[in-house]
Parts: C-alpha cells; structure tokens; sequence
C-alpha cells in the first residue's frame, strides 16, 4: 500500500489538480497529465502565445464567452482559421484554464484561472528563467533598456504602495 504527501488540491471544474511533492497533477477522468511546478492557485502551466491571446480574449469579456465572440475579437488583431481556434479552445480546456458549456450547438467557455493568478505566476516564471529569481537582476535590465523617468517613477510609487 502507497502512501502520498499532498500538499495542495485545487477543485477546477470538471479537473482536479494536486500538488504532490512539488509537481502538478491534473485529472480529468482517467487521464493524468504531470504539469509545472506552480507558486500561485494556478497550475503553473505557462501558454503560448497563441493559447495566450485567446485566453486575454476571455478574460476581458464577461463569462461565459461564445466561440463566435472570440473569432470576431481575433478577426480584428490575428485573424485565424476557425479549426485553429478550436484546436487552441480545446487544448485551453485539457489544460484546465477553460471549462466548456454546450448550450444548444453553440460552445461557451469559461475561464477557470484568474488572469491576475496567470500572470503572477507567468511573472515568478519569468524571473526564475531569465534572472535565477533575482529582482536587482531584473531592475538593471530594465534600467538597461533604456525605460523613462516617468515609467521607473510609476514603477517606485506601485512598489511603495505594495510594500508598505
């Protein structure tokens, strides 16, 4: 007999994903799929750009979101063909960002990670890949390139407003 340490479980509709000694799993009926270590109530999965685009497309609607709603929105900035557009919903959705809802032949979609839980951990992501998790690393490149007084002073007030 097996015994497993779990340190999280997140409930997202209709997928179950755990931690289990810092790796995510997540179910969906017999199906596992091992995923990222993640920092936030998301599953750490980091998305393409492709996948991206289609999620801020849901994400600044109001949910559930119809699949003609995100065609007509991708028309006007990457206008894809509408089986791409399906491919991408439907890995959103094994993925556990999207859950589907069928209301008669048209398929809704909602989201199921936060956009602010996304990209707290995108951000955490990204500074571990380019900077070893190191924040002075990451203000010298940004200082490098080249941003403006008024940018860095938004920047220290945003700081400041966190911090204390």
């Amino acid at each position: 007999m097996c015994s497993y340490s779990i340190k999280e479980i997140y409930v997202i509709e209709p997928k179950v994903a755990l931690n289990y000694r810092n790796m995510w799993l997540s179910f969906s009926g017999m199906v596992a799929l091992k995923v990222r270590t993640g920092g936030s109530k998301s599953p750490g999965i980091i998305i393409p750009e492709s996948e991206l685009e289609i999620m801020q497309i849901i994400w600044a609607e109001p949910a559930p979101v119809s699949r003609m709603t995100i065609e007509q929105a991708l028309e006007k900035i990457h206008p894809l063909a509408p089986t791409t557009i399906l491919t991408l919903l439907t890995r959103l959705c094994e993925k556990g960002f999207l859950s589907l809802e069928k209301e008669g032949r048209t398929n809704l979609y909602r989201p199921l990670i936060k956009q602010k839980d996304y990209l707290a951990s995108e951000s955490r992501s990204f500074l571990d890949r380019m900077f070893g998790g190191s924040v002075a690393g990451f203000a010298t490149a940004l200082c490098d390139s080249g941003i403006d007084k008024e940018d860095l002073e938004e920047l220290r007030k945003m700081l400041e407003k966190e911090v204390f």
